[in-house]
């Protein structure tokens, strides 16, 4: 049965270590298990649409969002009445080396052909992406980014070994993340 709610923390193991600052201690995640739900990706999705709604030369809006078992897959309207398009862009999302994920448009679906039109808007999209702290372009893949998730979470107050893995599966419904640090066994 798919998750119902936006995050389920299933597994956290963390250690505090001195910082030798304010606050005087850290968190330093050495096991986590999360699964995120579909409401979460819809709140996410129409965060992101909004941010980008300013940035586009034709209206976007929400239409559906789903997880799959490699990643998820994401429709908007574009433009309205009659010269609409409703592309359906299917991401893959995977584990990609120590504190990395891997999120890639694989592909892009529309009742007429959009490549030329959603193609740029996504390109611009990415570029954003890595204007972030912790998002780069992958270096062989063009419409894919890397993003180091100790960079993203450190941010937030949580530390990781560098050299823990993050792993990423699904299901429809749910994608399951799990951080395993190689200082501790598997669980």
């Amino acid at each position: 049965m798919p998750l119902t709610t936006d995050v389920l923390i299933q597994e956290l193991a963390f250690d505090t270590v001195p910082t030798g600052g304010t606050p005087a201690l850290a968190l330093k995640v050495q096991r986590l298990t999360a699964t995120l739900g579909d409401p979460w990706l819809e709140k996410m999705c129409r965060l992101g649409l909004a941010a980008a709604a300013g940035k586009s030369p034709v209206g976007i809006s929400y239409v559906a969002s789903r997880f799959l078992p490699d990643g998820a897959e994401l429709t908007f309207k574009a433009g309205e009445g009659f010269m609409s398009l409703s592309p359906t862009l299917r991401l893959e999302v995977a584990g990609e080396g120590a504190g990395q994920v891997r999120i890639k448009v694989a592909e892009i679906r529309s009742a007429m052909p959009v490549e030329k039109i959603v193609g740029p808007f996504l390109d611009k999209l990415i570029d954003s992406l890595c204007a972030r702290p912790g998002v780069q372009r992958h270096p062989t893949e063009p419409r894919a980014v890397l993003v180091s998730m100790n960079t993203m979470l450190q941010a937030r107050g949580l530390t990781f070994s560098e050299d823990a893995l993050w792993m990423v599966s699904g299901q429809p419904g749910e994608l399951t993340i799990q951080l395993q640090s190689k200082d501790l066994p598997p669980s």
